[in-house]
């Protein structure tokens, strides 16, 4: 299906979701209904789930996938219009006013909250640009914070994900974490800023492990 948020809804904790080779676009907010602000789209793994990229579509395991070959995007530009110029510390991002806050979030319960899988996804085009929040799973999300993934909660694995051209106006331009236990490894993460706090990364609370990853041209 090219419906990867309704594959993603179907799943039942424990389930994993593979995706196919292209781009894909948030079309529903985190309560699953169109929302109000349409900057609030996003591609919200339930807790339990696990999301996989970097499939041809004829695997039936996960080792036979190929993220090298087979790219699969996540992308929160949603007129598809971002004009890029600059790099690091000049690195400038024209006509992303409409673009999703966050491109991927995941909000786990307080209490009880297993954690989500990402894993094998470039991740593009958010823009976390407003400094209002908006409560999901009984967690306050920050619309500041985050723009490539933004993680509440939970035992998180982000792995072999390629994130660059994100934005945040506070914290974690390209990941954003809080109170949550993550293994972030293998990742490439680059050319996204924070006007504030963590240009790649910004790890709030919790406990997390982060190895092997590559992060070049950030800037905050």
């Amino acid at each position: 299906s090219s419906d990867l948020q309704a594959m993603i809804n179907a799943s039942a904790s424990g389930n994993a979701v593979w995706v196919a080779a292209g781009t894909y676009k948030p079309t529903l907010g985190p309560f699953g209904v169109v929302p109000a602000d349409p900057r609030d789209k996003t591609f919200y793994v339930k807790d339990g789930v696990k999301i996989y990229g970097g499939f041809a579509g004829t695997e039936t395991l996960l080792s036979q996938r190929n993220i090298t070959t087979n790219i699969t995007t996540l992308s929160g530009d949603f007129s598809g219009d971002d004009v890029v110029s600059g790099s690091g510390s000049t690195l400038s991002i024209a006509n992303n006013g409409e673009n999703a806050y966050h491109v991927v979030l995941a909000s786990a319960p307080a209490s009880g909250g297993i954690g989500v899988t990402i894993d094998g996804f470039t991740i593009i085009g958010g823009n976390a640009s407003v400094a209002t929040t908006i409560t999901v799973n009984g967690n306050i999300i920050n619309r500041s914070n985050g723009g490539g993934i933004y993680i509440a909660n939970g035992t998180n694995t982000l792995t072999n994900n390629t994130i660059y051209y994100n934005i945040a106006n506070l914290r974690g331009g390209g990941i954003y974490s809080n109170n949550a236990a993550n293994t972030i490894e293998k990742n490439t993460v680059y050319n996204n800023k924070s006007v504030t706090n963590g240009g790649g990364i910004f790890i709030e609370n919790g406990t997390s492990t982060i190895n092997n990853n590559v992060l070049y041209l950030n800037s905050a």
